[in-house]
């Protein structure tokens, strides 16, 4: 068979898995290239030329209500006059995407930005979420050649109108600049916790390095800022951010470093330090990234994507994937079992240190836990309601619950030895009490 014969039957296959839902899984979508080439040789089937350009596509998928907003260049929008006339606008919400982005639309979502498509000069944004088992999923696109607070009103706008609600989420993360999320609070409900996105953090401290004109200087002072940012001690983070940039101000080699990183970052530590987002429940930013660079590959990577046609059919080709993956052939629950078993481990650890732990009740719903070498953790009370079957059999709860301030939750994301001890913990004197009472 030939590459274009091939790239055919790959095309039907592609169409059959995009009508994919939750809610209706029919045979048609169990189709193989095998029943497809079975089929073209009983029936005699003719190749036919199909070129699609853009806007062609564009327009077959509108009847599919993928497309939720289009406005081309050298056009003038009546609808939205803020528009200007070479402004390119492209919103893509498909049925998987809507249905991924309803059923986890309370907890994180995430504004990530690819490098520009430099053959059209455009960008593509995605609003990303995290599933049970925090793997990022972009539930919705928009390309564009322009990037400012009225854009992303819109971008904003027209996800509200699919979901038909305005989103309330736990988390927001995004790029550095406060358009943003200046943008989501105009139409949708503000978040709990603001973040940045701390690769853009890292690129924009490493662009800003050139201000030391030693390069020994610049590597150490990177150092120190990678340092500073996985630190998870507030007290220790506090007397650390306050030495550096004490430091930074009085050396004239790194003054004017100094100044940039005191005025954009030192007073905004909550939007980028991990002792001040640990507490959001997850490490966000560490299960974003992984989808941020594999979107950012797809998109300006010429050998798949050189056109903006080529760009759009190979992230949606790769979406559909990943949701077909994940909803018909490996579903939730069993992704789920290496994080039950991950938690059975962590159980039987904790017995083994309860006679060397101290648990300490904190105020709102927070603990303490001090280990027997006199560290202390931070476990918060989170998700009292979650129904998910990421459950501890032991202790009866989820892995929602609690956030703790250890590097296993906050980066491995597992039920820890010290969530454990807290449950156990509180376990025992519920008991306690009561026995008292009868």
């Amino acid at each position: 068979m030939s590459s274009k014969d091939t790239n055919k039957l790959n095309k039907i296959l592609d169409n059959a898995r995009d009508s994919v839902s939750n809610s209706k899984l029919e045979q048609m979508y169990l189709l193989r290239e095998q029943d497809l080439s079975y089929v073209k040789e009983s029936f005699n089937l003719i190749n036919t030329s199909d070129k699609e350009n853009i806007f062609s596509w564009i327009n077959k998928l509108k009847s599919n209500s993928y497309i939720v907003f289009f406005k081309s260049e050298n056009e003038l929008s009546r609808e939205y006059p803020f528009l200007n006339k070479m402004d390119f606008i492209l919103i893509i919400i498909n049925r998987g995407q809507l249905e991924m982005l309803l059923t986890y639309i309370s907890d994180c979502v995430c504004i990530h930005g690819t490098n520009t498509l430099k053959e059209c000069r455009l960008e593509l944004y995605s609003l990303l979420i995290l599933n049970e088992l925090r793997e990022a999923f972009p539930c919705a696109f928009l390309i564009t050649n322009r990037c400012d607070e009225q854009v992303f009103s819109l971008f904003f706008k027209y996800i509200q109108s699919k979901c038909m609600q305005k989103i309330c989420a736990k988390v927001f993360v995004s790029d550095i600049p406060d358009f943003y999320y200046n943008a989501w609070v105009q139409e949708m409900h503000p978040a709990e916790f603001r973040l940045y996105c701390i690769w853009d953090v890292d690129v924009d401290w490493r662009k800003n390095l050139s201000k030391i004109n030693s390069k020994e200087k610049q590597i150490i002072v990177y150092t120190k800022l990678r340092v500073l940012l996985y630190e998870l001690d507030k007290t220790a983070f506090s007397k650390k951010i306050q030495s550096l940039i004490k430091n930074l101000l009085e050396n004239e080699d790194t003054n004017s470093f100094g100044t940039y990183f005191q005025s954009n970052y030192g007073n905004k530590v909550s939007l980028w330090a991990y002792c001040y987002t640990i507490h959001c429940g997850i490490n966000t930013n560490m299960h974003l990234e992984r989808m941020h660079w594999t979107l950012q590959y797809l998109f300006i990577n010429r050998d798949l994507t050189k056109t903006l046609h080529g760009s759009i059919h190979t992230i949606m080709k790769f979406i559909r994937d990943i949701y077909f993956e994940d909803d018909v052939f490996t579903s939730i629950e069993s992704k789920s079992l290496g994080k039950k078993r991950n938690s059975g481990y962590r159980h039987t650890e904790s017995e083994m240190r309860v006679a060397e732990t101290n648990v300490l009740v904190g105020e709102s719903r927070g603990f303490k836990v001090i280990s027997k070498s006199s560290r202390i953790y931070t476990i918060l009370e989170d998700n009292i309601s979650c129904s998910c079957k990421m459950v501890c059999t032991q202790c009866d709860v989820c892995i929602h619950k609690y956030s703790c301030s250890c590097i296993d939750f906050a980066i491995g994301w597992n039920m820890c030895v010290h969530i454990h001890l807290v449950q156990m913990y509180m376990k025992s004197h519920s008991e306690t009490k009561l026995k008292e009472i009868v």
